[in-house]
């Protein structure tokens, strides 16, 4: 695990001003800014990039504008990025295109490892391989490992080889007569660092502590562990996310460059985007219960095309689908003691046309005023309110519409009139379109 810079370092802790969990869109933008700003900022992520992400690869106009902003255009010219102008919806045979205002395709592999670049480049650490848990204010540690200095830990006392795995008791067990109560401070957060590269040994863990943590980590929150108020509870009939990256072949010619190609049946929806002369990416929301009557993924993306009355991509059978935890997911809480959610971790619907993109953006620019008030000011409880409040405004609004389509997407009877709908009343569907992709308030970027 590489060592973070020396000027860090207090006692045998390192301390940061602002710690990231996860290299996603929101994550790596957020690290972007927070590096821009002057913040001594580290980015933490547990694959090794670049890697492959499952989600759709289209960038709606709000998105593409909030990316225009980043001034990332160096780091993004290598890659080609197809202009999208409109989505062909195929339903029972019949078909109906609405019309884009401005849309990109762009790889998600590429585009996460163009902001991790250009956040490096501007300061920020990047730590790659590493997966991080945020620890709570108390936790049961054996008494064995800690020396004995009453009940608060200092820094070098946390970051000796012997705070190792078997050393850490989830705060949910129970103490054993080993064990003792400490307490971190109360003006940071405590990390701990876990190599995914490398054996389980002492070596592997370490400790840092950031002034304020941003969680970035998608639907699955692992590095929530300790903090069950903050994690996201699944819809109890929420579609499983899937995708895949597959060669475009010969026989795709049904698949335009410059649409999303929205196949839909009662069992779930794919989109394909053409991303390149070379690739199709293709993007599904599938019920649970279809998913596990094939054999696998890939089956029932090919039953849904066929329902559809469109050709599946050729090399679709022989693809590896890969698959998400549930999509439709809500956060009560999305902030607490120097923490605040972005991103997928915030909550979570089925979007539509790059709207998950536009929403982490969204929210990566618009805590940098909070990050800046923790920092300057430090914690207070008006804090977490003021973001609890922005990501209802900012992202809840557009989420609920994201929810209406597609939750009218589960009944068969409305399925016909909205493809009639589209078709008589383009103006209504392109409205629409308009209001989801437009940047409501301007205030992303004060």
């Amino acid at each position: 695990m590489r060592p973070l810079p020396a000027e860090w370092s207090s006692g045998d802790v390192p301390r940061c001003q602002v710690a990231v969990i996860g290299a996603g869109v929101a994550g790596a933008t957020a690290a972007l800014l927070s590096a821009r700003a002057g913040y001594r900022t580290v980015l933490i992520e547990k694959q090794k990039f670049p890697r492959q992400k499952v989600c759709g690869c289209c960038l709606n106009a709000r998105a593409i504008d909030l990316l225009s902003k980043l001034n990332i255009q160096s780091y993004l010219a290598p890659f080609s990025n197809v202009p999208i102008t409109a989505t062909r919806f195929y339903l029972e045979g019949r078909s109906a295109v609405v019309e884009v205002p401005k849309g990109q395709a762009v790889s998600r592999q590429l585009l996460d490892s163009s902001l991790v670049d250009a956040a490096k480049a501007a300061g920020c650490e990047f730590m790659e391989q590493v997966s991080a848990v945020v620890l709570p204010d108390k936790k049961f540690l054996n008494e064995e490992s800690m020396p004995d200095h009453g009940s608060s830990l200092n820094s070098s006392s946390l970051n000796r080889s012997s705070l190792n795995s078997s050393s850490v008791v989830a705060a949910s067990e129970s103490p054993t007569k080993n064990s003792r109560l400490a307490a971190t401070e109360h003006d940071c957060r405590l990390l701990e660092l876990r190599s995914t590269g490398c054996s389980n040994s002492p070596e592997s863990v370490r400790h840092i502590r950031a002034d304020v943590v941003l969680i970035c980590d998608g639907l699955g929150q692992t590095s929530l562990r300790y903090f069950p108020r903050l994690k996201s509870t699944a819809a109890t009939n929420s579609r499983i996310g899937l995708g895949v990256t597959i060669a475009r072949m010969p026989g795709d010619r049904q698949f335009r460059e410059g649409e999303i190609h929205m196949a839909v049946s009662r069992q779930g929806y794919v989109g394909t985007v053409v991303l390149s002369e070379s690739e199709l990416n293709v993007a599904a929301a599938v019920d649970a219960v279809f998913l596990q009557q094939h054999r696998n993924p890939a089956d029932a993306l090919i039953s849904i095309f066929r329902d559809a009355g469109v050709a599946p991509p050729e090399g679709l059978a022989n693809s590896h689908v890969r698959g998400t935890l549930p999509l439709t997911q809500t956060t009560e809480c999305v902030a607490d003691q120097r923490l605040f959610l972005l991103g997928d971790s915030a909550g979570y619907v089925e979007p539509f046309t790059g709207e998950g993109m536009a929403w982490a953006l969204t929210a990566a620019t618009r805590i940098q005023p909070l990050i800046g008030k923790v920092l300057s000011t430090g914690w207070t409880e008006s804090v977490a309110d003021e973001w609890q409040q922005i990501i209802f405004r900012d992202c809840g609004r557009r989420q609920r519409i994201c929810r209406l389509l597609s939750g009218s997407l589960r009944f068969p009877l409305l399925l016909h009139p909205m493809l009639t709908a589209c078709r008589i009343f383009p103006a209504m569907t392109r409205m629409l379109v308009r209001r989801m992709n437009q940047i409501s308030t301007g205030q992303e970027w004060k």
